[in-house]
């Protein structure tokens, strides 16, 4: 955050930082670093981690309207932005209107499925009769001699 935020407001041309804002924080927060790192004996950076350096500029950089100065649009990091809360509802609005319209089908196939075994179910029924009616008229000509 520390280096985005220094990079974003650095002047292509000087490479210094132009926003005097911006310039304050990341010096405020490099004296942090490095008192840190003085109070533990070593001046080795490898020391604090990425997302202690980060605190230390969430720390140093203000809220304005939901949003840390500096980086434009970005929420504040772990915070859900409303476009995202918009989009997880959106998606579960056309995750169920995709599993109605499963169902629905499921629902279309199912009834499909019934109708044609009433349809098998009296046919069969019919083939029967008509078997049988064979079998009756064959064993009545057999015996009739």
């Amino acid at each position: 955050m520390l280096a985005f935020l220094a990079d974003a407001h650095r002047s292509r041309k000087t490479g210094d930082i132009l926003d005097k804002k911006v310039k304050r924080i990341v010096e405020t927060v490099k004296e942090k670093i490095n008192d840190q790192l003085t109070q533990g004996g070593s001046t080795e950076t490898n020391l604090l981690t990425h997302a202690h350096i980060n605190n230390l500029v969430l720390k140093e950089i203000p809220v304005i309207k939901d949003h840390r100065f500096g980086f434009e649009t970005l929420p504040d990091p772990g915070q859900v932005p409303p476009s995202a809360s918009f989009m997880s509802n959106l998606d579960q609005e056309v995750q169920q209107r995709i599993a109605n319209e499963k169902i629905a089908i499921a629902d279309e196939k199912i009834a499909m499925a019934t109708e044609k075994i009433v349809t098998l179910e009296n046919d069969k029924a019919e083939k029967d009769k008509i078997c049988f009616k064979k079998m009756k008229m064959q064993l009545k000509n057999k015996f009739q001699v």
